[in-house]
């Protein structure tokens, strides 16, 4: 099944571009598991310049981890009816208020597992707008240097190219 979701992320990149990048990074970062960094080495390989597919990557997936942020939201209400008495989760939010935009943005640039993050915001109701920026900041930086570097490294390992 993964095989298959990678081949077709190739596929929607290879036929329609950077567009197709922006739906596989857009989907690949919400619940199907398709490898965003895979397409993003895949189209410099096309001669698309690296700050353009690191930001549409970028967006794609800014746009795409809404998706789990808004599960966690919805979680997170559930659970929010069961935990009232301890305050465990107000104290874990008023937390997430202060730095969620810096544990955002580290978790989309590094690779920690972002997804865990974009759910915890959610979760947590941090602002969403504030969630989307610091995904879109830390997720095309991440992508654009992926695309420079992958190119470094394809001149290197493969100088015919």
């Amino acid at each position: 099944m993964f095989e298959f979701l990678h081949q077709t992320a190739l596929d929607l990149v290879n036929q329609y571009g950077l567009i197709g990048l922006f739906l596989v990074s857009c989907i690949g970062t919400s619940i199907i598991p398709i490898p965003v960094e895979a397409a993003v080495l895949f189209i410099r390989v096309f001669g698309y310049d690296s700050v353009a597919v690191g930001l549409t990557a970028g967006l794609g997936s800014g746009f795409g981890s809404m998706i789990n942020y808004y599960i966690g939201f919805f979680f997170g209400k559930k659970i929010d009816k069961i935990s009232k008495r301890s305050g465990f989760l107000e104290k874990l939010r008023e937390r997430f208020k202060k730095s969620g935009f810096f544990w955002v943005f580290f978790s989309a640039l590094t690779p920690l597992p972002y997804d865990v993050f974009t759910i915890a915001a959610g979760f947590l109701h941090y602002n969403p707008l504030l969630f989307l920026i610091a995904s879109i900041l830390g997720r095309t930086i991440r992508f654009t240097l992926i695309a420079y570097f992958g190119e470094v490294a394809l001149k290197i390992f493969l100088p015919t190219l």
